[in-house]
């Protein structure tokens, strides 16, 4: 997993998505492991017949419902503004911060680094 990607995962698991991210985390294990094993006694007791395909694909079923609830909780999350989306700021209260609506971003990224980023 890329740092980028790997990042988000973190801030998403411990935003208030923690729960939803686990749970599909630990379902994806269990898929994993379960199907992995009933393929491998199928190939080593009656390689002639798959019947291991049959649970695959019925769990597979559930998995991909599960996959596509866990995308929207996360996508439903991001635009509440949980810690899983960038943060908003609040709107400026004086005329100086009018003039500079991202103060924080542009102390953040320093010329060398919007250089990199052109």
């Amino acid at each position: 997993m890329h740092g980028h990607a790997r990042r988000q995962l973190q801030q998403a698991e411990e935003g208030r998505s923690n729960g939803t991210l686990r749970e599909f985390r630990d379902h994806a294990v269990a898929f994993a492991t379960v199907n992995g094993g009933l393929i491998a006694l199928n190939l080593a007791t009656s390689p002639h017949y798959l019947w291991a395909l049959w649970p695959l694909c019925g769990w597979g079923i559930g998995f991909v419902s599960h996959a596509a609830s866990t995308y929207n909780a996360l996508r439903g999350a991001r635009a509440q503004g949980s810690s899983f989306a960038a943060p908003v700021p609040p709107p400026p209260a004086s005329e100086a911060e009018r003039e500079r609506p991202w103060p924080d971003l542009e102390e953040r990224y320093s010329s060398s680094q919007r250089s990199v980023v052109r």
